[in-house]
């Protein structure tokens, strides 16, 4: 039989580029099997008696690659986090790869390990020397100011980025990223510095196009920075300020409108018309960009200590509307909301949505056909992919009647991606695709 990807990478037959004379022309396209594992332990292979010297032999080839460094140093710190977060590793060997991954060849004084292209706030999940010196490490690097010189300390754009990422991240593995009143203070002295800097009249040049990429790292991390934090409304003013001016240079801000609705209450009609006028914009990046905004904006406002007003009803039909009219420029967008909808949203926001999104996922079902023709920007796996999640949660939210429901329900258990025919069970979808040696999965896997 076949052996699937998991109990392979346990057997310890998985080796790691730039080890043991394992070389690819090129690392950047060959995807480690850690990619296709699940960190969800109910998803695990369990260590026994049988496989023991497997799980040995695996965590012996990740302590070496942890030492080994570059590429191999890499490859090892990915298979380490879902080991990690599967809570297979003893005490011994816990502190074996603590010494490795903390190891002063890779590592500089006060700062956290290096070579490894992780997150910083996963190392707070991992093994270390001393409890709590990520955290700590964390904490005196992004949330403290720096005494190093200018040019050395790290700029506003990162320490954005890499804040936002450390909150949104450790929520989605419940814990929290708990600041004090001088970290507060930091960040919104942070964000009111952001604020001030002028936008490029446009980010589309040469020289432009270097400013882009920080600008939209910063505000990945920045709106989830401020909706976790109160800031005040003179600097609220000023981010509303160069919000507008983003969207009118090419980048969506439409990110931070969940934010400036905490912050600006007063200006919460004026934040709901620019989602608006954003959704329904020609350019692409800014349609996407103001779907993504009011994804955020739905599930910030949704956690149960949220003092984010929700977004108004018609700005959630709109999502609806995008499905029965099959928008494509953001309709992979617009099914992954309205799942969440139905997932997590309110009845009235279901309601608003149910009739309309029934009416495009009959249509779908028809233009999503993989015998008929389509534009070569029309992601078809993915959008099967979407939909398919969509009709599982309209189903379990007592919607399993329609037709256009049942519909996709049948069409997803005969789907030849196996993403989409283990739609319910996507970590199996990754095994199984792996078995069957299929080389892409859905975009959204990687969301």
């Amino acid at each position: 039989g076949k052996v699937s990807m998991i109990d392979t990478l346990a057997s310890g037959k998985v080796s790691i580029i730039d080890m043991d004379n394992f070389t690819a022309k090129s690392a950047a396209h060959y995807r480690d099997p850690s990619e296709f594992l699940q960190d969800d332990e109910l998803f695990s292979p369990p260590r026994t008696a049988d496989n023991e010297h497997h799980w040995q032999e695996v965590v012996s080839l990740l302590v070496r690659g942890l030492h080994t460094g570059g590429e191999a140093r890499k490859r090892a710190s990915l298979r380490l986090t879902p080991m990690v977060f599967w809570h297979r590793l003893t005490e011994n060997e816990s502190s074996q790869v603590a010494q490795a991954l903390w190891s002063q060849d890779h590592t500089e004084p006060d700062n956290l390990p290096g070579g490894t292209d992780l997150y910083g706030w996963v190392f707070l999940f991992l093994p270390e020397p001393e409890p709590g010196l990520a955290e700590q490490r964390f904490r005196r690097k992004w949330l403290t100011a720096s005494n190093a010189p200018q040019e050395d300390a790290p700029s506003h754009d990162d320490i954005l980025w890499q804040v936002g990422n450390a909150i949104s991240g450790l929520k989605n593995h419940q814990r929290s990223l708990e600041l004090s009143e001088d970290e507060r203070a930091y960040l919104i002295k942070v964000v009111e510095q952001w604020s001030d800097t002028p936008v490029p009249s446009h980010y589309f040049g040469p020289i432009e196009s270097q400013l882009r990429e920080p600008t939209l790292r910063a505000l990945s991390g920045l709106h989830t920075v401020i909706s976790e934090i109160q800031i005040p409304v003179p600097i609220g003013e000023k981010l509303y300020g160069k919000t507008q001016d983003l969207n009118k240079s090419g980048i969506p801000g439409f990110g931070l409108i969940a934010g400036l609705v905490k912050s600006l209450p007063n200006r919460f009609d004026e934040l709901a018309l620019m989602m608006r006028m954003g959704l329904v914009a020609d350019n692409v990046d800014l349609a996407e960009g103001a779907a993504e905004g009011l994804y955020h904006w739905l599930n910030t406002s949704a956690e149960s200590d949220s003092q984010i007003q929700p977004p108004p009803d018609d700005l959630v039909r709109e999502i609806g509307v995008v499905i029965a009219t099959r928008k494509k420029a953001i309709l992979a967008h617009a099914l992954k909301t309205a799942k969440w909808v139905f997932d997590e949203g309110n009845d009235v926001q279901k309601e608003t949505i149910r009739d309309l999104a029934m009416q495009g996922l009959v249509y779908l079902a028809k233009e999503l056909r993989y015998d008929r023709e389509h534009d070569l920007d029309f992601d078809v796996p993915l959008l099967r992919w979407r939909c398919a999640h969509l009709a599982l949660a309209m189903d379990e939210r007592g919607c399993g009647d329609s037709p256009a429901v049942a519909r996709w329900l049948e069409i997803s258990k005969e789907d030849p991606l196996p993403e989409v025919r283990y739609a319910k069970h996507p970590s199996l979808a990754r095994q199984h695709k792996e078995d069957e040696g299929t080389d892409d999965e859905p975009t959204s896997q990687a969301e």
